[in-house]
């Protein structure tokens, strides 16, 4: 059986060191199984331009959090201060700066040159994954020009985001052309409390939160 994966999957594997969803939609793309989303999703994290999006907007957040990390180190020579900006601003990065100082202290110099290192090979992951989630291969992003009306009207009565609905249109369009899918969803608000609700109106058979997916 084929996945069917919402932007959540998507975002935790491309951010897999940062995001909370990391490792378990790591587990998703390390599978083997044939992956499979709808242009919903790239358009939320990539963009129709490949160039935008979600993705796009985390990278540039996590890129400056380490360019001011380097600025706050050179200006006040203190690893003490960062360490309380990244967690009282709560910068995504804080946790990678904690580990930092954990193992250079107070040595600026290396603390600096940690940060560089760290900040050149994720912004290298960035692109090389961007790349592979756009190869096509990777995964196939379904075009689905039908509305399903009905289906939306019904959806609309549990799932307040639009989004969420399209996402689920889409999964429901890829199972009506013959694809057999598991869909995996990190939304815990509005599509996983409605797991029963959304097999029961749509072609979906089976829907799994992210945090149980295991491919043994």
């Amino acid at each position: 059986m084929d996945i069917f994966v919402d932007s959540n999957v998507v975002i935790g594997y491309y951010f897999d060191y940062i995001d909370h969803w990391g490792p378990d939609a790591i587990k998703v793309f390390n599978s083997n199984k044939q992956i499979h989303s709808g242009k919903t999703v790239q358009a939320e994290c990539f963009g129709l331009d490949g160039h935008t999006g979600r993705c796009n907007t985390i990278k540039n957040e996590i890129l400056r959090n380490f360019s001011d990390a380097i600025r706050i180190l050179i200006k006040t020579k203190s690893t003490d201060e960062l360490v309380c900006t990244a967690f009282d601003e709560k910068w995504k990065t804080k946790e990678i700066i904690e580990d930092i100082y954990l193992l250079c202290k107070q040595d600026l110099k290396q603390f600096i040159e940690e940060i560089r290192n760290i900040r050149r090979k994720f912004e290298t992951d960035c692109n090389r994954k961007c790349e592979k989630l756009l190869d096509g291969n990777t995964i196939i992003f379904h075009n689905r020009s039908e509305a399903y009306a009905h289906l939306y009207s019904l959806l609309m009565t549990e799932i307040g985001d639009v989004d969420d609905i399209e996402v689920i249109l889409d999964a429901h369009h890829v199972v009506s052309m013959g694809t057999k899918i598991l869909f995996i969803s990190g939304d815990y608000k509005d599509i996983v409390p409605n797991i029963p609700f959304i097999t029961h109106i749509t072609a979906i058979e089976q829907i799994m939160p992210l945090g149980s997916f295991s491919d043994n």
